[in-house]
């Protein structure tokens, strides 16, 4: 996702990415290549990657226009985005429409909707007011690390080489957007420059 949300942010909202937040994006996606060469040998792994493709465009500009819209009411856009998707898919829910109500069917509405879908969208959009793009969406990244500790955690299975070669890349690329970008950017500033200076707001 950062290899698109970088080069939009830069055209839609003239953010300036640092050469050392593209480089760490390019080594986080070097190293989320690397977790996920072990999977190659899946016979739906073309479809599963072009549709990871296209998520993570549409993710990266719906994050660009989030940060664009960050003066805007906080809960005036996703209450929009939600009314058009309740009726994109209530209109398609009518070609095979079932309902069977079920405590289950319940408990996963309510966990989809609400955290899923409400919370994690809302934080989503309190991070783009506070933080560049570039710097953000790398953190991304973290999301294979954390399904992999759970893997881990739950099966016992340690996994190969090139997947815990992969999550040291994804490492350096997060250290390097998050932590090196900043230390650079505080390095150029006058020393008597007031904290404000060295927020991302552009």
């Amino acid at each position: 996702m950062p290899l698109f949300a970088i080069p939009l942010s830069v055209y839609l909202l003239g953010e300036k990415a640092s050469r050392v937040e593209a480089y760490g994006a390019l080594t986080g996606f070097a190293g989320i290549v690397l977790y996920n060469l072990p999977l190659l040998g899946e016979t739906a792994m073309l479809i599963g990657a072009s549709l990871t493709l296209v998520e993570a465009f549409f993710w990266a500009l719906f994050s660009v226009y989030m940060r664009r819209l960050r003066v805007q009411d906080s809960g005036q856009t996703p209450v929009t985005a939600w009314f058009m998707g309740f009726i994109f898919y209530g209109a398609f829910s009518l070609a095979d429409f079932s309902f069977r109500p079920t405590l289950e069917l319940a408990a996963d509405v309510a966990y989809s909707g609400a955290v899923g879908g409400a919370l994690s969208i809302f934080l989503w959009m309190a991070l783009t007011r506070t933080e560049k793009l570039a710097r953000l969406t790398t953190l991304v990244f973290i999301s294979p690390i954390v399904t992999l500790v759970y893997g881990v955690a739950t099966t016992r299975v340690i996994p190969g080489y090139l997947t815990l070669g992969g999550v040291a890349l994804i490492f350096v690329g997060i250290y390097a957007t998050s932590i090196l970008a900043a230390r650079a950017e505080m390095s150029r500033l006058p020393l008597d420059a007031p904290p404000q200076l060295a927020e991302h707001d552009s």
